[in-house]
């Protein structure tokens, strides 16, 4: 499941560039994919998790928050099994 996250960040990421390059500028443009809102100009303006939640605007913040849930889905079994041992 979180693979198919990362996937769909990175989509939403792709279409995000595509169509900052279009939308005019002061313009403003918003929709939702996999659940996720790609806003163009006004309000948290990138890629945002939910809503407003969590803009991502840089290939910098994606690569970062992508290499956070690779991170976290490989140490939550190694957490899980720790904690099964306590």
């Amino acid at each position: 499941m979180i693979e198919k996250y990362i996937s769909a960040f990175v989509e939403n990421f792709e279409e995000y560039k595509q169509l900052k390059g279009t939308i005019p500028k002061g313009g403003e443009f918003s929709k939702t994919k996999f659940g996720m809102s790609i806003r163009i100009g006004g309000f948290n303006e990138g890629v945002c998790i939910a809503s407003y939640h969590m803009p991502i605007s840089s290939a910098q913040r994606l690569e970062q928050v992508i290499s956070g849930y690779r991170y976290a889905a490989k140490r939550a079994p190694q957490i899980q099994e720790f904690l099964c041992s306590l």
